[in-house]
């Protein structure tokens, strides 16, 4: 009953119901939209992190290693004996585990007879390279970022461990420059130069296969993309860096880990395990993400507060209206409860109303956005995106949740509070 006369009352005055509800509307709009720009990005970002970037959902590495392996990898360095006893720990959870890859990283000169210079090598296990290219996360929310080369790449290096990929501006200062695939045999063989893990100096022959770039300004002249095989065959190990674990359900990444560190306390294994999350691991996702979580939270506090003022204002211009009105419910023995009950359902209904409306031009909003592809680029990434709108069904339950809360909570108090005069007052007030 007092829903139906709640709605009924949102037309006696029926601009500033429309009014109060455009505000309402605007703001539903402007958070959705926003949820699913940054549900895109953060999306995007994430797989660059645990797959393009080969970090996985997490990566163990001996204790310490993380900080101390470039300076000494002998000592940081995990051996097979090693991998074995994580491997084992792995077992017990192997349904949750899509597939494991192995990295290791060093430093030297790369040469093509004529010039030389510095390279920092990231070396990934063949099989992790070929998985990554038919991931369905990466296929559904980086496929920009993979390009020909890259899918060419994967195929070379499976059949060739020498092959190697290097960044655009690493080969300018060889003097080569792309397509790759159009320089003579003779051209792409190219030597690596590193020192061992046993302090001796070592080269091996490498094949150019593709180009690629990190999307960082600090790396982008000395990236280079190899097997793991070459890179024990460089610097005279069968130790790995770390071992990168991915997962079928990302969201169970931190319960994993958690498992993982207690299981490595308890038996007191010398492994630490990190989530492709953490600074130390991913630093460009996470500035990236805390920049955008920052941007969010205070668009989204300027939204709800226009929202919020905006019914307030509507509410408090229909009280002083209906002063004498409230009076004479208050003296037909109605309490300051069940009358601002009765207020707040108004604008729960005008918030229901909105929001509807708001979905539906959110949704259209998002198809022509989504059509006309513009583009830009994200922080860290190595090429533009297209601009994409991809809200969820569970943003818009939440974007209503909270503006029925916003509206409730702040009708409520507002006309509990604006009733605490006198009944004989309210009935000889004049209104507004």
């Amino acid at each position: 009953m007092t829903w139906s006369f709640a709605f009924r009352n949102l037309f006696r005055n029926a601009r500033r119901s429309v009014a109060t509800g455009i505000a309402i509307l605007v703001g539903f709009l402007g958070l959705v939209l926003l949820g699913g720009f940054i549900f895109r990005v953060e999306n995007t970002l994430q797989a660059q992190a645990i797959y393009l970037k080969y970090k996985g959902h997490l990566s163990i590495f001996r204790k310490e290693g993380l900080e101390k392996f470039a300076t000494d990898p002998s000592r940081f360095q995990l051996l097979p004996v090693d991998v074995e006893k994580i491997q084992g720990v792995l077992k017990d959870h192997q349904d949750e585990i899509d597939w494991t890859g192995s990295t290791l990283s060093g430093v030297g000169l790369l040469s093509n007879g004529l010039k030389s210079t510095p390279y920092s090598l990231l070396a990934v296990d063949v099989n992790s390279f070929e998985q990554v290219q038919k991931n369905k996360m990466v296929r559904t929310w980086a496929k920009e970022f993979v390009t020909s080369e890259d899918e060419a790449y994967a195929k070379a290096v499976a059949a060739d461990p020498t092959a190697i990929s290097i960044s655009i501006r690493l080969g300018e200062l060889l003097s080569l420059y792309p397509p790759y695939e159009k320089l003579s045999e003779e051209t792409k063989s190219l030597q690596m130069a590193g020192l061992s893990y046993f302090g001796d100096l070592n080269a091996v022959n490498s094949e150019l296969r593709g180009s690629h770039s990190t999307g960082s300004e600090f790396s982008e002249n000395t990236s280079l993309i190899g097997s793991l095989t070459l890179a024990q065959d460089l610097f005279q190990t069968e130790g790995i860096q770390s071992l990168i674990v991915f997962l079928k359900d990302r969201t169970r990444t931190h319960d994993l880990l958690a498992s993982l560190n207690q299981r490595f306390a308890d038996t007191q294994m010398p492994y630490q395990a990190y989530p492709f999350d953490d600074q130390d691991i991913s630093p460009s996702y996470v500035g990236a993400k805390g920049f955008l979580f920052v941007m969010s939270g205070f668009f989204i506090f300027l939204i709800c507060g226009a929202v919020i003022l905006s019914i307030l204002n509507s509410l408090t211009m229909g009280i002083l209206e209906r002063t004498r009105e409230i009076g004479t419910l208050r003296a037909l023995g109605f309490k300051r409860l069940q009358i601002s009950w009765m207020l707040t359902q108004e604008s729960l209904w005008l918030t229901t109303l909105a929001s509807l409306a708001g979905a539906v031009l959110a949704l259209v909003i998002s198809m022509i956005v989504n059509q006309v592809n513009f583009r830009f680029t994200p922080p860290g990434a190595p090429k533009s995106i297209q601009f994409l709108l991809t809200p969820e069904w569970d943003l818009f339950v939440y974007s209503y949740l909270l503006f029925m809360i916003l509206s409730g909570v702040g009708s409520f108090v507002m006309s509990y509070w604006k009733m605490k005069s006198k009944v004989v007052d309210l009935l000889s007030d004049a209104g507004a």
